[in-house]
């Protein structure tokens, strides 16, 4: 990744952290901050907004690298503004044309009704990180890794009707609100409309259509288990381990890699 060699940055003494997120959102759009050692460090992003009082200096990238890995971090989304993001920092987003247990199914003829319902997509994570190249100097790159996501999104009611017994498993909020924890606890039964749950400091009862499993491989295989049968499901799963190799391992990997690495070269990513 090519970075400037200098950038001209305001500096302030900050020495109460508590205050930065205050001060981030009276600056926001207008000026990137960083807070480092007991100072803030303004970058500005366009003209306009608040003015900054502060001493005017230029930081080099190579010896203070992580003003800039910070802001390359908080930058990544723009330069891959087709994917929504399940997190910002580091920017977390899944494969749009890859689910994996579709391809799996139709490999080894496996069906039913509900099986629509669950979902493997590839996760892309990409981490800003310093590193030192051959000559020892600190340099700035973007480092991808994949793992995978795992959903279900059937309605409690149908797969306890189709023999799935939920009950202790963890349960999710389909749409959480700002300031709403997404995991709400563990299944304790589910009467129609209204599920109880356990674990859960809130209320113990919360609206049917509002849950779902969490989407972790112990619920998969206790689902999927049920649904397909033991010999069914060994088959399925054996089919999945494939399609995620070929995300996950040697060769297949490196392309996924590399074709990222294309494609984030076509576009600069706008710092400053």
């Amino acid at each position: 990744m090519k970075t400037p060699e200098v950038v001209e940055v305001i500096v302030r003494e900050w020495p109460d952290p508590s205050e930065v997120k205050v001060e981030r959102q009276r600056m926001d759009r207008y000026w990137f901050l960083h807070s480092f050692g007991g100072q803030l460090y303004y970058l500005r992003l366009k003209p306009g907004g608040p003015n900054v009082q502060g001493k005017s200096v230029e930081v080099e990238t190579a010896r203070h690298p992580w003003l800039l890995r910070s802001r390359v971090e908080d930058a990544m989304e723009s330069a891959l503004p087709k994917y929504s993001a399940l997190r910002k920092r580091p920017f977390t987003f899944l494969a749009q044309k890859s689910e994996l247990l579709e391809l799996a199914r139709s490999q080894v003829g496996v069906s039913h009704s509900l099986l629509e319902t669950f979902r493997i997509s590839p996760r892309f994570v990409i981490s800003t990180k310093i590193y030192e190249d051959a000559d020892g100097r600190a340099k700035i790159g973007a480092f991808v890794s994949i793992g995978m996501q795992y959903d279900i999104d059937t309605d409690l009611a149908d797969l306890a009707r189709s023999g799935v017994d939920i009950t202790g498993m963890y349960v999710v909020r389909r749409g959480p609100q700002p300031g709403e924890r997404r995991l709400v606890g563990r299944v304790r039964r589910v009467d129609g409309d209204w599920t109880h749950v356990f674990e859960n400091a809130e209320d113990d009862v919360f609206e049917t259509g509002e849950l779902k499993l969490e989407g972790s491989k112990e619920n998969f295989s206790r689902c999927l288990t049920t649904l397909l049968g033991p010999f069914q499901y060994r088959k399925l799963h054996s089919a999945i381990d494939d399609e995620e190799a070929r995300f996950r391992i040697g060769p297949s990997f490196d392309r996924v890699v590399a074709q990222m690495g294309e494609f984030l070269k076509k576009k600069p990513i706008r710092i400053a």
